[in-house]
């Protein structure tokens, strides 16, 4: 999940956590640390609505050998992250970045990774300019189609596969008011 204005960012990261503690998102027994990874808290069955789970086979490693445990809920392992907060927004997309669409027109964005070279040259001064409805946007307002951002600040749920959870209009009306900014999600496929 990210901030869709991208240069919002949270401006105390241990109080975005206390924050998230206390919805439920995060697990109330765990301390923030910079770059670690949390255990899920007591609503996060409600906040993130999963589509379908699927079983998992836990595994552990012993002498140097991986060794099959037991089956488990999907669901179980998903652990809750921060990114890094960047300097200027960043494009997030991986491997499973879809073409985007034109926000007016819905129309695809002919040559989108050209006109991202660009924008990398020129971030706060580039606009795309739609031959279908004559609008002038940047690459943040392009519809990506939840497979890609351009921010400076993202809230990662791991172990998800892409299609098969999103956070609830209740989570994204919170990080909304939290932040005073709108938010979205994508799914990134590392």
């Amino acid at each position: 999940m990210y901030p869709a204005t991208p240069d919002a960012v949270p401006e105390d990261l241990i109080d975005f956590f206390a924050v998230l503690q206390t919805i439920g998102l995060i697990d109330p027994a765990t301390v923030y640390s910079v770059s670690r990874s949390y255990s899920p808290g007591p609503r996060f069955y409600e906040v993130i609505a999963f589509r379908t789970q699927h079983l998992v086979m836990q595994l552990a490693s012993a002498c140097n050998q991986m060794h099959e445990l037991v089956l488990v809920d999907s669901r179980r392992p998903c652990r809750i992250a921060f990114s890094e907060v960047f300097s200027e927004p960043a494009f997030l997309g991986m491997v499973n970045t879809r073409p985007p669409r034109g926000p007016a027109c819905g129309r695809i964005v002919a040559n989108w990774q050209q006109a991202m070279d660009v924008w990398f040259e020129n971030k706060t001064g580039y606009r795309w300019h739609s031959a279908f409805c004559e609008n002038e946007v940047g690459p943040a307002a392009w519809d990506w189609q939840h497979s890609a951002a351009i921010a400076r600040f993202t809230l990662n749920i791991t172990r998800i596969r892409p299609g098969e959870a999103y956070p609830s209009a209740q989570l994204l009306r919170f990080l909304a008011t939290y932040l005073g900014n709108q938010w979205d999600y994508f799914y990134c496929r590392v």
